[in-house]
């Protein structure tokens, strides 16, 4: 099965999650802060790998695809910023669903809330 690293990392990921997601509902500043330490360290992660086995944005033909695969592509350091995203987003809907409105959002946020009622 060559797509069960899906499996593999989503589970990781669910995980993961479950731990941010209960150091949030404890703490918000620090569960938003480790949140995003691991989004940054994702990111970063991301770069090194990618800058020292010159892998290049937009360039599809590859002189190793299977190193790229098995080093890169695959790895759940490298796909969790997708997730990390994805919870911060759900953090900031909730918030806005349940009226915990911030001053420092720009007011063109705000003036989207209204798609985020029932």
């Amino acid at each position: 099965m060559p797509w069960g690293w899906v499996v593999s990392t989503e589970f990781q990921f669910f995980i993961v999650g479950l731990l941010l997601i209960y150091v949030y509902f404890k703490n918000s500043k620090v569960g938003l802060g480790l949140i995003c330490l691991l989004l940054i360290g994702s990111i970063i992660a991301t770069i090194i790998i990618s800058a020292s086995n010159n892998y290049v944005a937009g360039n599809f033909i590859l002189p190793n695809p299977d190193t790229f695969y098995n080093d890169f592509f695959i790895k759940p350091w490298i796909r969790i910023c997708t997730y990390l995203v994805g919870m911060l987003v759900g953090i900031l809907y909730n918030n806005f669903k349940n009226g915990k409105k911030r001053k420092s959002f720009p007011n063109s946020i705000d003036k989207l809330h209204f798609l985020t009622k029932n």
